[in-house]
């Protein structure tokens, strides 16, 4: 854990990054963004699993594309569909990796896609003026 000392912190100035968790499904952190996202508070996001955000939808897709790509890649990239605490869809990019060296097997890290793309938006709002 080591490595995760320095890094989290780094990830965890992101504003559009939701968190990463463990080969456990673990909340390793959850930064700002994502407790706004997911409507979290902070003093419960070290009880959060994968399993609480995860939206119920990406059950099958995690056992059925994701944990294959993992076992025979040790990486996977996509859109995955969380869910925030009332059950609501929260559409992120996540990149999943396996370290199979280090004691974290594999982490998730996601993007906020409805904040990026409203970013996005703001952004071509302003260069058009």
């Amino acid at each position: 854990m080591e490595h995760m000392r320095w890094t989290l912190p780094l990830l965890a100035e992101i504003d559009r990054l939701v968190g990463c968790f463990d080969a456990e499904g673990r909340l390793l952190w959850l930064n700002d963004g994502g407790l706004r996202m997911l409507g979290r508070e902070p003093i419960r996001e070290r009880d959060l699993t994968l399993g609480d955000v995860l939206h119920p939808t990406e059950a099958g897709r995690w056992g059925d594309a994701i944990a294959p790509a993992l076992q025979a890649n040790g990486r996977w990239s996509g859109r995955l569909c969380l869910q925030d605490r009332f059950g609501a869809p929260c559409p992120v990019d996540g990149l999943v990796v396996r370290v199979d060296s280090m004691s974290v097997k594999w982490a998730i890290v996601a993007s906020d896609l409805a904040s990026n793309e409203s970013a996005a938006e703001r952004a071509r709002e302003r260069d058009r003026l």
